[in-house]
């Protein structure tokens, strides 16, 4: 098994952080040279929504384009080279990792990317964007600080299956519907009511929904599926038979990094 991270980082990270106007000042002065940034990285902000929120957009861009340059981040020529390596390779680079953790009450968004030393990143987390260079082998630490720990970790959980077509259908349901339609709606997809209560009951608990993709060269992308629940995370993994199945199973968020290492193991190795 691969351990992502395991071994100490030689030198600190490097991070600036950008808040949204600066981040759409260095995302046009990337376009403007032809670097293409992941398309939900990228922020558009039209001018009629500036002026409603009393901001002139023209203005506040010029003003963050000066901040920018003050920093060094872009020049004439657009981003400095630094920062232009850094945003081309989110997107083109050998070895990327795309993390996405999203919920009610979380929105945060990474880019990864590593090569034989250096590593980069693009995260989005609310609205702030900060672009960071680390030693290559600090990717273990960098993607495990986008996942945070539950508030406690609930005993007693067990893992379940069910059908993964009746995972869309049991979560729409409201909350407070009673349990003779629940159980209908269970016998719809194919559910016994315990499960279908289980799954009901399981939905509702969940915060957030963890993905990460690893891509490499010339290999299929590799996925992970994390669920955080008020007692703690689980894992989600889907069967390739005919009639696919959901399992989760109740995990530890210090389960993640030997996780990852299965994964970028399958996608880069």
């Amino acid at each position: 098994m691969i351990r992502v991270g395991e071994r100490t980082p030689l030198a600190r990270p490097r991070r600036f952080a950008l808040g949204v106007d600066k981040w759409v000042a260095l995302q046009r002065s990337a376009e403007s040279v032809g670097l293409r940034l992941p398309q939900d990285v990228r922020l558009q902000i039209e001018p009629v929504d500036a002026a409603l929120a009393g901001a002139d957009l023209d203005a506040e861009l010029a003003h963050a384009s000066t901040l920018l340059r003050d920093h060094g981040v872009i020049d004439d020529d657009g981003p400095v080279p630094a920062v232009a390596a850094n945003l081309a390779a989110l997107g083109a680079a050998d070895h990327r990792i795309r993390v996405s953790l999203a919920g009610p009450d979380v929105a945060r968004l990474g880019y990864y990317w590593v090569d034989a030393h250096l590593g980069g990143s693009l995260v989005r987390d609310g609205l702030t964007h900060t672009l960071s260079l680390f030693d290559a082998r600090a990717i273990g630490a960098e993607l495990l600080a986008l996942v945070p720990e539950p508030d406690r970790h609930g005993e007693g959980r067990e893992p379940f299956s069910v059908p993964l077509a009746a995972v869309g259908p049991v979560a729409a349901i409201d909350d407070d519907v009673p349990g003779d339609l629940l159980a209908a709606t269970g016998e719809l997809v194919g559910l016994h009511p315990r499960d279908v209560t289980r799954l009901h009951e399981w939905s509702r608990r969940t915060r957030a929904v963890l993905h990460v993709t690893a891509v490499g060269r010339d290999r299929a992308p590799h996925a992970l599926v994390w669920f955080l629940d008020r007692d703690g995370w689980w894992s989600g993994r889907t069967s390739n038979r005919a009639s696919r199945t959901l399992t989760l199973e109740p995990r530890r968020r210090a389960d993640l990094p030997g996780e990852l290492g299965n994964l970028v193991a399958g996608a880069w190795l």
